[in-house]
């Protein structure tokens, strides 16, 4: 079915089509394996709650070919049954789905897909822990905030962690998955990246360092599916004691393929294939001794050799917010400047502010005014953005808000500390010091210990420059912008 042709109602007629709800001479001449291809088309466009993360699957079955052995797989949270639809891994497959519509309708693709010795199970998969094991399980857990403390007191009592009851479900779910391996069986689970530095979790990571059951660590790159905006890693679970654990940065690989989606070619997931299963220079190897001095945080950076911590040489503080009340009491008064709000900070760029303030605002908030030179980035929120300050911004008296954090440069040049705050290995660092799960926060007293590299006045030279442009460039699309709004006539 074309792209254009698929909607609310056709997606909900299909479906219901395919449950037996309704009939449909034209779906009736579908084959099989057309009916699944349509479903899938429908899910990977959002129509339904059966979402998969296409992405994430494919380059995890790719490494269960290269480091699994077949035989049994287990798929926890399996929902429409996508990758034991696809995955082609093992002999025998198991899916552990809560939900009782998705349980029905998995079961019904699957017969489709003529896959062979497979069985969905309803069944909730962290109250009910089975005594099976299996060679290879895999676990793209639902990214949710937070669940019912009952899990976590059935976790504690079927696995030796000590588990708190703000951990993310992400370990949850990772000790699930490693509980359920044979003792040479490989685990794949999909996290959200905050998770492998998360205070929360540092003792269930502890464990599983120590006992040498994570075996790789991929930082995988942002916009692989429209579902979330959380940055994600996979992790490789092994229980054969590995005394290193393979990091591998993809964040870099992938071609868009529209304005917000990414997608990996083959020869990317074979390139971090080989980085995890071959140890080629893509990845880096990190001994367990070596982690337990970073206290467990598994992150694929490591702070420069020799530095300087960011507080040394930059003043670092969050925006202030204005209620509801002030801003409304402020509304009558003659304007005097702006407020930044969070959703007008790009990367690189920072939009035209729109909240207007008074000059009397302003007047008791000198000390948050905005300079030329300020590097400003989220302090809260689902994903990290980077700017610098040029003159457009700083000559009209603009505030940034609370979700904004200021790095005003006081001995060290703003475009060097920007360069490298934007740079691959910088970004990958803030990400590591961010905490939360949904929505992200970055805390000043991380940022001011934060450790910068020896400064490079040819780098900050040439990123002055870079920038300059791509202002300048983004000012006009952003004044082209504007203009499209106007061209009809009222």
């Amino acid at each position: 079915m074309a792209e254009k042709n698929m909607n609310d109602d056709s997606a909900a007629h299909f479906l219901a089509w395919l449950r037996g709800e309704q009939e449909d001479a034209a779906f009736e001449q579908l084959t099989d394996s057309e009916v699944v291809r349509l479903f899938d088309d429908y899910a990977a466009r959002g129509f339904y709650e059966s979402s998969f993360f296409e992405q994430g699957e494919r380059l995890a079955a790719a490494l269960f070919k290269a480091l699994g052995n077949g035989g049994s797989v287990l798929d926890i949270g399996s929902g429409s049954g996508h990758f034991i639809r696809h995955a082609a891994i093992g002999h025998r497959y198991r899916g552990e789905e809560l939900r009782h519509d998705e349980v029905v309708l998995s079961r019904i693709l699957i017969e489709k897909a003529h896959v062979q010795n497979a069985e969905i199970v309803e069944v909730d998969a962290l109250l009910n822990f089975s005594s099976r094991s299996y060679d290879q399980v895999f676990c793209n857990m639902p990214f949710i905030g937070r669940i019912d403390r009952r899990y976590h007191h059935a976790l504690a009592q079927l696995a030796d962690y000590s588990i708190e009851t703000r951990s993310l479900p992400d370990w949850l779910f990772a000790i699930r998955v490693v509980e359920s391996l044979t003792k040479t069986g490989i685990g794949i689970a999909i996290m959200r990246l905050s998770s492998l530095n998360n205070v929360k979790d540092r003792a269930i990571r502890m464990k599983m360092i120590e006992k040498g059951y994570i075996r790789a660590v991929i930082e995988l790159p942002d916009h692989l599916t429209r579902l979330s905006s959380a940055a994600m890693a996979i992790v490789v679970f092994d229980k054969r004691a590995a005394e290193t654990v393979t990091f591998v940065d993809a964040r870099h690989l992938g071609h868009l393929t529209n304005a917000r989606e990414r997608q990996l070619s083959e020869e990317d997931i074979q390139c971090i294939v080989r980085a995890v299963s071959e140890e080629d220079e893509m990845a880096v190897q990190r001994p367990i001794e070596e982690i337990r001095e970073m206290d467990y945080t598994l992150r694929s950076y490591s702070e420069p050799a020799e530095g300087v911590q960011l507080g040394e040489v930059a003043e670092v503080f969050r925006g202030r917010d204005m209620t509801k009340r002030e801003l409304a009491a402020d509304a009558d008064k003659e304007q005097g400047g702006y407020l930044l709000n969070l959703s007008e900070l790009q990367d690189a760029y920072i939009e035209q502010p729109k909240q207007s303030l008074s000059q009397d605002m302003l007047d008791t908030r000198r000390q948050l005014l905005l300079q030329s030179g300020d590097i400003i980035l989220t302090a809260r929120g689902s994903s990290l953005k980077i700017a610098l300050v040029d003159e457009r911004i700083s000559r009209q008296q603009v505030i940034p808000s609370s979700n904004i954090m200021v790095v005003r440069c006081l001995r060290m040049n703003p475009y060097f500390v920007f360069a490298y705050l934007n740079s691959t290995a910088g970004r990958s660092r803030l990400n590591q010091l961010q905490t939360g799960s949904s929505l992200l926060v970055l805390s000043v007293r991380n940022m001011q210990s934060f450790t910068l590299p020896a400064e490079d006045a040819a780098v900050a030279e040439e990123m002055a420059a870079t920038l300059r442009n791509y202002q300048q460039l983004m000012q006009q699309v952003e004044a082209y912008h504007e203009r499209l709004l106007s061209i009809y006539p009222e």
